[in-house]
């Protein structure tokens, strides 16, 4: 006899430092064949090159408002926003005529958030002089939107209350 009864070879388990090495390589490969299609494209009403300081600049110049929008890659919620209320036109109808924007993406525009006073996205923020109006976390609809704009800036401009 050979010594195992059933002449099977026990099978010699893998280190739990190799499994876990080989998962989390797994999820990254994944997560760069995913990344194409789960990140959406930034919606045309914004332009990712101009910084909130640029923003505020601007619509202090031509006295809008600034509304910023806080995001990241990863968040889903982020990504359905921008596919939705922030890609519609009736949005970008009433931001081309009231307000500047600002696109702040984490994490390459921190003091962007410090000033905006927030840590968590989707946020969007509505600021004038630099000072911030009012800010609404998570993701909303076209009217959602539309509406917490409306409400934001009636108190500035009689003029935004429009469309």
């Amino acid at each position: 006899m050979m010594g195992h009864a059933h002449g099977k070879k026990k099978r010699k388990r893998m280190p739990l430092w190799k499994r876990v090495t080989l998962n989390l390589a797994a999820l990254v490969v994944l997560a760069f064949a995913v990344a194409p299609f789960w990140i959406a494209d930034t919606p045309e009403i914004f332009d990712e090159s101009r910084s909130l300081h640029e923003a505020l600049g601007a619509a202090d110049a031509d006295g809008k408002f600034v509304v910023a929008v806080v995001t990241a890659d990863f968040c889903l919620r982020c990504q359905l926003y921008k596919r939705g209320a922030l890609a519609d036109p009736r949005v970008k109808e009433w931001i081309d005529a009231y307000a500047e924007t600002a696109y702040v993406k984490w994490p390459f525009e921190s003091d962007a958030m410090k000033q905006l006073q927030t840590r968590s996205f989707p946020m969007t923020v509505v600021m004038r002089n630099d000072e911030v109006i009012s800010k609404k976390h998570g993701g909303m609809s076209a009217e959602e939107l539309l509406y917490f704009l409306h409400e934001s800036t009636a108190s500035g401009s009689k003029t935004a209350q429009g469309l």
